[in-house]
């Protein structure tokens, strides 16, 4: 059973009868990825008015046209006819993406019928802008992680009490901003649920504040987990689900496997604790230097070559990718050697196709002779 066999088993059942729990926070993860500020004026809406915008807005023929792997529209229809999730309220949605700063950022608030509070931030979509700012995470803060501090601090009223969270980078910044918010914000989080997202990078964080809210934090990953072995600690609360696919694919949370009202439990997999290692390993073996270095070359070369998504290689745009990929074999020898360590954190799942790959290559090598 997944998210939508839960709404269609579970839907009727209210927070009254059934508290919140983890299976509804994904789902309200899963709604920030639609583009509210497309049709939604600044006020509030319960989650049935904003489908019924969307709908006003595109139609529903258009609107059922939905073939991206989160399935996003089909995931507000359904969610909107249920008794459990209809009436929560949605407000302050704020979007923002910055190219010249290298942000990408969004979040958004939910009124609970119980009485509290979800803050939502959403994680990285199919844009260059957001993996840019993903790898940044290696060697610096960012500016998507101050702006969620800045949300919640701008945004948040009174003394209700909360829960913050969000899916993949999401959980990153919503982990960020729950130590990084004033006190008395602070002590109303209910929770700070981290849904596969990566860990804190200790080397740029005083994780000396994680202690405040360290028992009020959970992150939640799957059994074959690659994301959230980035900077993972396993001294902190973390609750592995099954998915019904492997590797990547696990990190799509329409993959996780429910039973009634909660995840079924697994465990880490030996490639998945593989991965850990090896990331660790590459952090060791590299300076943040090098690695805003690495980072900054290669993402000059896809805003060069005018490539601002990672899921649409098509007729249009092959030929740019190709010559990124030339631009990228003619790197310097240093971020040739550290290329070459990043991809091997991920040969782990992939030994069989890409090892041999590796072997005939020679861009990453250090003292190639085209370099």
């Amino acid at each position: 059973m997944n998210i939508f066999d839960y709404l269609k088993w579970r839907g009727d059942i209210t927070f009254d009868i059934d508290p919140f729990n983890y299976v509804d926070n994904l789902i309200l993860c899963e709604l920030i990825y639609l583009r509210y500020d497309r049709f939604i004026e600044n006020r509030r809406y319960t989650i049935k008015e904003l489908y019924e915008a969307y709908i006003d807005y595109c139609g529903l023929e258009k609107f059922l046209i939905d073939d991206s792997q989160w399935h996003k529209n089909i995931l507000l229809q359904e969610v909107a006819n249920t008794e459990r999730f209809k009436d929560i309220e949605v407000y302050n949605y704020f979007d923002l993406k910055d190219f010249e700063n290298t942000e990408q950022f969004t979040a958004v608030m939910y009124d609970i019928p119980d009485g509290t509070t979800y803050i939502c931030f959403k994680g990285t979509d199919s844009t260059i802008l957001g993996w840019k700012e993903n790898f940044i995470t290696t060697y610096s803060e960012t500016a998507g992680q101050l702006e969620a501090v800045n949300y919640i601090e701008n945004n948040y009223k009174g003394n209700k009490r909360f829960r913050i969270g969000g899916h993949s980078k999401g959980g990153y910044l919503a982990t960020y901003a729950a130590l990084n918010i004033n006190d008395r914000i602070q002590d109303n989080i209910i929770e700070v649920i981290s849904n596969d997202g990566p860990g804190l990078n200790s080397n740029v964080i005083d994780m000396a504040k994680f202690n405040r809210i360290k028992d009020r934090y959970i992150k939640i990953i799957p059994e074959d987990d690659i994301v959230g072995m980035a900077f993972d600690d396993e001294n902190t609360n973390r609750l592995i689900v099954k998915s019904s696919k492997n590797s990547f694919n696990s990190h799509n949370s329409y993959t996780w496997l429910i039973e009634r009202n909660h995840f079924i439990e697994g465990e880490l997999t030996e490639k998945s604790l593989q991965i850990k290692e090896a990331f660790e390993q590459f952090i060791l073996d590299t300076t943040p230097i090098q690695r805003e270095k690495f980072t900054s070359s290669i993402f000059d070369i896809m805003m060069k070559n005018n490539i601002k998504k990672t899921d649409s290689i098509d007729t249009n745009n092959l030929k740019a990718y190709l010559r990124a990929i030339k631009e990228l074999a003619e790197l310097d020898n240093e971020n040739k050697e550290i290329a070459g360590k990043f991809l091997k954190v991920f040969t782990k799942y992939y030994e069989n196709k890409v090892t041999s790959i590796f072997d005939r290559l020679e861009f990453w090598k250090k003292n190639d002779t085209e370099g």
